[in-house]
């Protein structure tokens, strides 16, 4: 395969990469292998969201399978993922129920500890709002096609809740400030 790229290959690769159809793309560049579409695209800088292939359900897995397509790197890689559930529910709701538990799963075992500790460091005690507010945040900007006005937004949204929290206990944080600075004080 040729390993030189001319100026129409660079143009296909920089004009249809991201959104092409896998498939429909490599017919484009018959002269050139996954690796070194991947390998290119990598060095400009573009990156492919991953494709999905197929979605059904599976009587003898009992559940909804999703096949999708991922770029990493300069491989692609093909995944099945597994969604136990009963004959007739839909993907949709399956695929929600999932997301949803572990998303719990994440913000009970790993989020909601090191937000505590983020908080504390800056002397500041955790409040189960503030501590929720960071996660709706991180939940809405976790994407990498979040727009600049919803970052804005979901900014605003927390700012809001901190400043509100945080107001309504002005006074509780700042003895608590003070003791906190006493007793470093003290230890040292």
């Amino acid at each position: 395969m040729a390993s030189h790229w001319t100026k129409g290959e660079l143009e296909i690769l920089e004009n249809h990469f991201v959104n092409l159809e896998w498939e429909k793309f490599l017919e484009m560049l018959p002269k050139k292998t996954e690796k070194q579409i991947l390998s290119r695209a990598k060095k400009l800088g573009l990156k492919k969201e991953d494709d999905l292939i197929g979605r059904y359900y599976d009587d003898e897995e009992g559940g909804w399978v999703e096949k999708t397509r991922s770029f990493l790197g300069d491989r692609v890689m093909t995944m099945s993922v597994l969604y136990p559930c009963k004959k007739g529910t839909t993907f949709e709701f399956v695929h929600q129920a999932f997301s949803d538990h572990v998303s719990q799963v994440y913000y009970e075992t790993i989020f909601k500890k090191k937000c505590i500790d983020f908080i504390s460091e800056y002397n500041l005690e955790p409040h189960e709002d503030i501590i929720n507010a960071f996660f709706e945040f991180s939940k809405k900007t976790f994407s990498s096609n979040v727009s600049k006005a919803e970052l804005d937004d979901a900014s605003k949204e927390l700012a809001e809740v901190v400043t509100m929290v945080y107001t309504e206990k002005k006074d509780e944080i700042e003895a608590l400030k003070k003791e906190r600075i006493g007793s470093k004080k003290k230890r040292k």
